[in-house]
């Protein structure tokens, strides 16, 4: 996995520093062409999964009816005592899906102790139908919130945040399929308060929402 910007131990004065992602499960074999960027403030990282990225394809003829893929891993993070952390945002960026009406899909993704689930194509097709037999196409882009404080003050570091992203799906026959796609995601540090800006200029960055 490559990163847009130097990684190491020693963090710049009043901005977050994101540790390079650990790997627990990946199916697809994505993680080792992740791209990695952080904003210049910090509060953000993105991850670019280049080629084809978390993809699952189910239907159609000699293909399997069922199918499941994910990702899963940690991702570190190091932040002054002053930060007032009050939890992280996982945001699926870019997610594309294309199914056959008789079937059926699910993504869910994770961060911390919380997780979204979207039931597919229902939860981005306000008018949809079942018993229609075009095809339907679309984009969906899930967020998921978790709590968090920061235990740095009491001089105990942030463990890792385990994030894992998974779909599953099946159709029901050779004329059914489902083809889901997800190629970008980001994690957002959250604040209660803006720390001061490098130095005592007042003001200091936003969290970036």
């Amino acid at each position: 996995m490559s990163q847009s910007k130097e990684m190491g131990g020693i963090m710049a004065a009043n901005v977050p520093t994101w540790g390079p992602w650990t790997t627990y499960f990946d199916s697809a074999g994505v993680a080792p062409r992740m791209e990695q960027s952080v904003t210049d403030d910090g509060f953000a990282v993105t991850f670019d999964l280049t080629g084809t990225g978390l993809s699952l394809v189910i239907g159609g003829e000699d293909a399997s009816v069922a199918g499941a893929a994910g990702l899963a891993g940690a991702l570190p993070v190091d932040f002054p005592k002053e930060y007032d952390l009050a939890g992280f945002r996982l945001a699926v960026n870019l997610g594309d899906l294309a199914m056959s009406r008789r079937s059926e899909a699910l993504f869910t993704c994770s961060i911390g102790h919380s997780s979204t689930s979207m039931e597919l194509p229902p939860s981005f097709l306000s008018d949809f139908r079942r018993d229609q037999t075009s095809p339907v196409a679309g984009s969906f882009e899930p967020e998921c919130f978790t709590g968090d404080e920061n235990t740095i003050i009491g001089g105990t570091p942030l463990p890792p945040l385990p994030i894992t992203l998974s779909m599953q799906a099946r159709s029901w026959g050779a004329n059914e399929f489902v083809n889901m796609q997800v190629t970008r995601f980001t994690v957002q540090l959250l604040l209660g308060s803006i720390p001061p800006a490098p130095g005592g200029q007042g003001g200091g960055a936003s969290n970036g929402r």
